[in-house]
């Protein structure tokens, strides 16, 4: 067990690194924050702002929590036990990189990049 010192940063993790540019194809990306050891911050909660540029949507955001009623079809939300999570979807023939950041009022995150690849026929 850890005790965790205060929130320094969100790290994100992505359940794909490449997505076939379809229109159909979709990442999930996983907001944590972190202490300075990388240790999940359970107990603290923020408002998130994702950012994503590139060939995708944002077809949602979610915090897993069963209070929440704020609308999934956003770049924003506030965390439940220090995790968000964010899905984009890619555009169809469109194949330039998606690069995706966070932050918050006070932090700031890791930029992911997930490569897309011309659909196959």
């Amino acid at each position: 067990m850890t005790t965790t010192t205060k929130p320094t940063t969100i790290k994100l993790t992505t359940d794909q690194k490449k997505l076939t540019a379809d229109g159909y194809a979709v990442a999930h990306i996983v907001a944590q924050i972190t202490d300075k050891n990388g240790n999940p911050v359970k107990t603290e909660n923020q408002t998130i702002n994702f950012s994503v540029s590139g060939n995708a949507t944002v077809l949602g955001v979610d915090n897993g929590s069963i209070t929440n009623t704020q609308n999934f079809k956003s770049n924003k939300i506030k965390t439940s036990k220090g995790r968000a999570l964010l899905i984009v979807q890619s555009l169809q023939n469109k194949t330039t990189p998606i690069n995706i950041t966070a932050n918050s009022a006070s932090l700031k995150s890791n930029q992911i990049t997930i490569t897309l690849e011309p659909k196959k026929n």
